[in-house]
């Protein structure tokens, strides 16, 4: 048996921290934004970002 390869690799893997039930928006202002979390509303605005 070759162990070198994989036979069926995962196509990908997450890791991501919890996210804290903390700063919720209301039901109408989540399902507008796509978030129920105001620390995750961050609209697309069409252009990169600079830090």
């Amino acid at each position: 048996m070759n162990n070198d390869k994989m036979t069926c690799p995962p196509l990908a893997m997450a890791c991501m921290p919890w996210q804290r039930w903390e700063g919720t928006l209301s039901p109408a202002d989540a399902l507008a934004r796509g978030t129920a979390f105001a620390a995750l509303d961050m609209p697309f605005l069409g252009k990169g970002v600079r830090a």
